[in-house]
């Protein structure tokens, strides 16, 4: 009974081993995806970005607000000076 509950055991760490590195695999690539849409937009619309979240804000808040107006700031682009 005792083989059976270390057996057991070590099974369940081993899966919560695999769902941690899992999450945490998925958290470092919404980070990068986060980086690559903000350095692909341009500086006006960065800064555009920015003015309307604040200057704290990450690049995650950026790169989300980004994509949810995405044609509004990609127009936005050509009308400033």
């Amino acid at each position: 009974m005792e083989d059976i509950m270390n057996r057991l055991s070590r099974q369940i760490i081993s899966l919560l081993a695999i769902f941690g590195f899992i999450c945490l695999m998925g958290i470092a690539g919404r980070y990068d995806y986060a980086d690559e849409v903000v350095y692909t937009m341009s500086e006006e619309v960065y800064y555009t970005i920015l003015d309307t979240l604040g200057d704290d804000c990450s690049n995650i808040a950026v790169a989300d607000e980004y994509i949810k107006n995405k044609e509004y700031y990609d127009n936005l682009q050509y009308r400033l000076p």
